[in-house]
């Protein structure tokens, strides 16, 4: 589904050098006002099943300045390095060109 006629979708992927999940998942959770405030309309957490210690998460936002504006918070920086995460996160933005379930 897109919203506004299009929909940034931007997509944050952490290293594999993620020392905790649940720590990090608390931070994450720390910033979730955060998240809001930048426009996230909705977020999926996924783990990687062969290397549990790796997280993506895919935020959903209308706006891919706001988006890039969110990494650049300093209260995002501040809880990724509460959170354990050993280097810099991947991140890549893109919009969606489609959906299908099945």
């Amino acid at each position: 589904m897109l919203l506004g006629g299009l929909l940034d979708e931007y997509h944050f992927k952490l290293s594999d050098s993620l020392l905790v999940i649940s720590r990090w998942k608390n931070a994450f959770d720390e910033v979730e006002a955060v998240r809001r405030e930048y426009g996230w309309k909705k977020h999926e957490l996924f783990r990687d099943p062969a290397n549990p210690n790796t997280a993506v998460v895919v935020g959903h936002l209308e706006n891919l300045d706001r988006a890039r504006q969110y990494l650049a918070d300093e209260r995002v920086r501040a809880a990724v390095t509460r959170s354990g995460v050993q280097g810099p996160p991947e991140a890549w933005f893109l919009n969606e060109v489609e959906q299908k379930v099945y």
